[in-house]
C-alpha cells in the first residue's frame, strides 16, 4: 500500500479553466437516464470553489456555518468520473478524527484529518465506489470490489491500513452490466456483525456477506435480489431493534426495491417502491424500529428533484413520494439523523442556482435539506451555490451503530477549474450532533 504525505487544506489555487466530456458509463440510469449521457463542462467563468459560509436562515440558530475544506487539496485528481464517487457510506468518525474516501484518476484513497482543516493521504491505490464504515472497538472497515474479488480493508481509525483482503472470491464478481455504476455498501448491527451488499453476475444480482467475527470469516453470498436485473445502487441500514434493510435499483427496465431482512441477511421479503423510469438512486434511514425514510431522486411530472417516501409500520406500508426540492431531476441524497430527530439530507439542487448550462448535471450545485417534523416541512440551511457543479451521491456521515457520535459532518466530488480537478471536500455543522445508539 502507497502511504501518502501530508495534505494541506483549503485552497482557490486551481484558476486553470479546463474543458472535458464525461461519458456516463453503460447505458442505464444511474445519473438520471435511461440511456448513455453526456455530461458538458461548466461554461468559463463560473465561480471558484466554495469559500464563503451560507448565513443560517432565519429562526434556525441550530445551524453553525463554516467554510467546507478540500479533503485532497495538495493532489491533482484530475476530471475522474463523476459516478465514482457514488459508493456507500464514504466517512467515518471516531472520537476526533475523521477519515474519508476520494477518488482519482488512479483509484481511490484514504484520507484522515484530526480537526478536519488538515488531511493526511494513508491509503492509495484501491479501487472505486468503496463504502467505509466504522465499527467495534475503534475499527474501521473499507469495502470495495477488485477483480474477481469483494475485499476488506480494517484497521483501528489512528493506524495505518494493512493490505487488502479479499472476503469472498469468484469468477463471476468480475462480469458486471453496469459499467461505472458498481458499487458496495456496509452497515454494521449492535452485536458487531458486518454486512456488506454487492452487485455481480450477467447480468448483475445483488447479494449480501456477512460476518459475525469482525471480519474474519464470512457467511453468503445471500441472494438480496430477486428477479432479472441487472441491479445496483445498494443503500444498507438497520433499525433500532436489529431489523436489516436495504433499498436498491434496476438498471434497465428501472424498479426500485425495498427488501427487509428479519434473519440477518440470509432471506429477504421485497416491496416495489417504484416501477417506472422516474424515481431512482434511492438511500434509506431509519428512526427507531418502525419509521422508515427513503430518499431519491425523481423526473416524474409534478414531484421532480429530491424526493422522499415514508413508512411507519417497518416497511409493510408506504405513503407515497412526496417532493422536498423541485430541482432538474437529479439528487442521488445521503441522510443522517440528528440526537434530536431532526432529519438531515445532502445532495445535489439546481433549485435556485441560477445555472442554465446544458444538462441537469451541469446545473447542480451541493445542497442541505432539513426537516425537525418527520419531513411534513423541510428548510434548506446551507448550500454551495457559489461554486461549479458537483459529482454525483453526497455523503453524510451516519449509521444506526457504532458510528461513535458527534456533529453532522458530509462530503462530496466539486469541480474546479472549469472540470480540471474533482476534488472532494468535507463540511461539518459543529451545532448539530448526530444521533448515536452505542
Amino acid at each position: 500500500m502507497k502511504k501518502a504525505q501530508n495534505v494541506v487544506l483549503w485552497t482557490f489555487m486551481l484558476s486553470c479553466l479546463g474543458t472535458f466530456v464525461v461519458l456516463c458509463g453503460c447505458g442505464g440510469g444511474g445519473d438520471g437516464s435511461d440511456s448513455a449521457a453526456v455530461d458538458s463542462p461548466d461554461p468559463p467563468g463560473t465561480p471558484n470553489p466554495p469559500g464563503t459560509p451560507n448565513p443560517p436562515p432565519p429562526g434556525d440558530p441550530t445551524w453553525t456555518a463554516r467554510a467546507p475544506s478540500v479533503i485532497n487539496a495538495a493532489a491533482l485528481p484530475g476530471p475522474v468520473d463523476q459516478h465514482y464517487c457514488s459508493g456507500g457510506r464514504r466517512i467515518v468518525r471516531i472520537r476526533d478524527t475523521v477519515l474519508a474516501l476520494t477518488p482519482d484518476m488512479s483509484g481511490e484513497r484514504t484520507y484522515r484529518s484530526s480537526d478536519g482543516v488538515s488531511w493526511e493521504e494513508i491509503d492509495a491505490n484501491l479501487a472505486f465506489s468503496g463504502s467505509l464504515i466504522s465499527g467495534p472497538g475503534d475499527y474501521v472497515y473499507h469495502f470495495f470490489h477488485s477483480g474477481e474479488s469483494v475485499r476488506m480493508v480494517k484497521y483501528r481509525y489512528q493506524d495505518d491500513p494493512p493490505d487488502p483482503v479479499a472476503i469472498y472470491s469468484n469468477p463471476n464478481v468480475s462480469p458486471t452490466a453496469t459499467g461505472v455504476y458498481r458499487s458496495v455498501n456496509a452497515i454494521v448491527d449492535s452485536a458487531g456483525s458486518l454486512y456488506v451488499a454487492a452487485h455481480w453476475g450477467s447480468p448483475d444480482q445483488m447479494v449480501l456477506l456477512r460476518s459475525d467475527d469482525e471480519g474474519a470469516s464470512w457467511s453468503g453470498p445471500f441472494p438480496l435480489s430477486s428477479g432479472p436485473g441487472p441491479w445496483y445502487y445498494p443503500h444498507l441500514e438497520l433499525t433500532s431493534d436489529d431489523v436489516l434493510v436495504c433499498v436498491y435499483d434496476r438498471f434497465t427496465q428501472p424498479t426500485m426495491m425495498f427488501a427487509r431482512s428479519l434473519d440477518r441477511g440470509e432471506s429477504w421479503t421485497r416491496t416495489v417502491l417504484n416501477d417506472q423510469d422516474s424515481i431512482r438512486n434511492g438511500s434509506i434511514l431509519t428512526v427507531g424500529s418502525s419509521d422508515l425514510f427513503v430518499f431519491a431522486q425523481s423526473t416524474l411530472s409534478g414531484i421532480q428533484g429530491l424526493v422522499f417516501n415514508h413508512s411507519s409500520d417497518g416497511g409493510n406500508t408506504w405513503d407515497g413520494w412526496s417532493l422536498i426540492d423541485p430541482t432538474c431531476g437529479y439528487a442521488d441524497p445521503s441522510p443522517a439523523l440528528g440526537s434530536d430527530g431532526t432529519l438531515y439530507v445532502a445532495y445535489r439542487s439546481s433549485n435556485g442556482t441560477g445555472v442554465t448550462a446544458a444538462g441537469c448535471g451541469n446545473q447542480t450545485r451541493e445542497r442541505v435539506a432539513m426537516s425537525a417534523d418527520g419531513g411534513l416541512s423541510w428548510t434548506f440551511p446551507d448550500n454551495h451555490y457559489d461554486a461549479e457543479r458537483v459529482g454525483t451521491r453526497s455523503q453524510m456521515r451516519y449509521q444506526t451503530w457504532f458510528n461513535y457520535g458527534g456533529p453532522l459532518e458530509w462530503i462530496w466530488m466539486q469541480y474546479e477549474g472549469g472540470g480540471a480537478q474533482h476534488r472532494t471536500y468535507y463540511d461539518v455543522n459543529d451545532g448539530v450532533e448526530i444521533r448515536n445508539l452505542q
